[in-house]
């Protein structure tokens, strides 16, 4: 796996976010250093420290826009031309645009963007695709807005009051999601090791379900931070549970598939059991089921099954690591710690 670093010029570099900014550069310089000496040595930096790399940045980056460094590490991941899938820098780009969207403005109005998708329904020769697009855009905004349980279904349930049917399905797709706050979430699985995962034998734990996939970036740069989660709660009744997709019908793609998941999970250390979900009718199912647009999906349950928290971590745009912070919380407080 190729992992690249992109080597900023530090040179000519002035200050202006103060003291704590100075501290986060440093760090930032001392990891790039790093880098450049395993490069003279020929050496891939290891996947949890290239992702170091990379979450330091954004987080001098959204923290202190006004600093001139700031501009220096936009103009680096802008400039990034990315080859590999699972190189740590692959979201990068997004997380800069998408920073850069928000502090425009009226990003989190959710009536008005709500209004503004029925308007677009409303139209008799709009694209079924351009629909799809701007509800899973909402979709995304109103995870990020973190509204409560019954705020998202009275948004969903004006969706479901357009003439549209595509935005309808969408809609019913996401009040199904919801449900699971209500009612415990029924999975069972064949695991990669030739066992079998059901979640009903988990009632009573706290389970972090990650649905993921060989060619998402982001899933698997998630992995460390999920395995520093699942050590340090794992023995107060908490646990992960991956659950693997590949649309291969063909019972030898998906061994392939399945053992070289299990390879990724174990080069990025992560030791929790992987379910998979085979067939490419049964992860469109899957998918179709709750209004899912690809991976990761990473689902906080309680300890009944049911849905306490749908999970954004490098998706979560109200600051740096706020994602992680929020899980980390809402893991502490279902373990009454």
């Amino acid at each position: 796996m190729v992992l690249f670093v992109p080597m900023l010029s530090f040179a000519g570099q002035s200050a202006s976010g103060g003291a704590e900014a100075d501290i986060l550069w440093a760090q930032i310089k001392g990891l790039v250093e790093e880098h450049r000496q395993a490069r003279e040595k020929a050496r891939a930096l290891p996947p949890a420290k290239a992702y170091q790399v990379r979450e330091r940045a954004l987080e001098f980056y959204e923290t202190y826009p006004d600093d001139s460094r700031s501009a220096a590490l936009r103009r680096a991941f802008l400039s990034i031309k990315y080859t590999d899938p699972f190189d740590p820098f692959s979201s990068a780009v997004s997380r800069v645009q998408m920073h850069e969207k928000r502090a425009a403005g009226g990003y989190w109005d959710l009536d008005a963007r709500t209004e503004a998708l029925l308007k677009i329904a409303a139209d008799a020769q709009v694209d079924e695709g351009k629909v799809s697009n701007e509800f899973h855009l909402l979709r995304n905004i109103v995870n990020g807005a973190h509204p409560t349980v019954d705020e998202q279904r009275a948004i969903y349930a004006r969706l479901q009051a357009s003439p549209n049917e595509t935005l309808r399905a969408l809609a019913a797709g996401r009040e199904r999601f919801l449900a699971l706050s209500d009612q415990p979430l029924e999975l069972r699985l064949p695991t990669a090791e030739g066992g079998v995962m059901d979640l009903k034998e988990l009632r009573g734990k706290v389970v972090l379900l990650d649905v993921w996939s060989m060619g998402c970036s982001s899933c698997i740069e998630a992995m460390p931070q999920m395995q520093t989660l699942y050590e340090k709660y794992r023995d107060c009744g908490f646990e992960v549970v991956g659950v693997f997709l590949t649309t291969q019908d063909s019972p030898e793609k998906q061994a392939a598939e399945q053992a070289r998941g299990l390879e990724i999970m174990h080069q990025q250390g992560a030791t929790w059991s992987d379910a998979v979900m085979a067939g490419q009718d049964t992860v469109q199912a899957f998918m179709r089921r709750y209004s899912l647009r690809g991976v990761p999906q990473l689902w906080l349950l309680d300890q009944t099954g049911r849905l306490a928290l749908e999970v954004n971590l490098g998706r979560d745009f109200h600051g740096p690591r706020a994602g992680e912070a929020r899980l980390e919380r809402e893991i502490e407080r279902l373990l009454g710690n």
